[in-house]
């Protein structure tokens, strides 16, 4: 779960924003949205504190994930990318993806940019398949 000085930190940094915190009640995910799609349709600018996120894929976005802090797994189509500070990778629309964060790592903090702007409706929840031959 992030810790509430944690959620704290990012609503500090990013005075204004929407926070949203997923799931509300022990969030292992908290999203900062610092330029919403309703500000320019073709693309959203969100930072968000990832301990583990569910898998999702969007049927129109693409996303580029950019680490700001820590380290985490993007876990993407059928590949595990470990990604660190500094490292960028980019998710075309329907590939299924997921971060995690293994403990005792701090959760990760990440810029996401999605063309054209995230939306609920892309933003679809799936559970992971595993290969029957793996």
């Amino acid at each position: 779960m992030i810790s509430k000085s944690a959620v704290n930190e990012l609503k500090d940094r990013f005075p204004g924003a929407n926070i949203v915190a997923l799931p509300p009640d022990e969030p292992r995910e908290v999203i900062a949205e610092v330029e919403p799609t309703e500000e320019h349709p073709e693309y959203s600018v969100a930072v968000a504190l990832i301990e583990r996120s569910k898998a999702h894929h969007h049927n129109r976005s693409t996303e580029t994930y950019r680490v700001l802090g820590g380290s985490m797994m993007l876990f993407v189509g059928d590949e595990v990318v470990p990604l660190a500070e500094g490292q960028t990778y980019v998710i075309k629309p329907g590939i299924l993806h997921s971060v995690i964060v293994k403990p005792p790592l701090k959760p990760a903090l990440v810029e996401v940019t999605s063309e054209p702007g995230w939306s609920q409706d892309d933003h679809i929840l799936e559970e992971f398949k595993p290969d029957p031959k793996a």
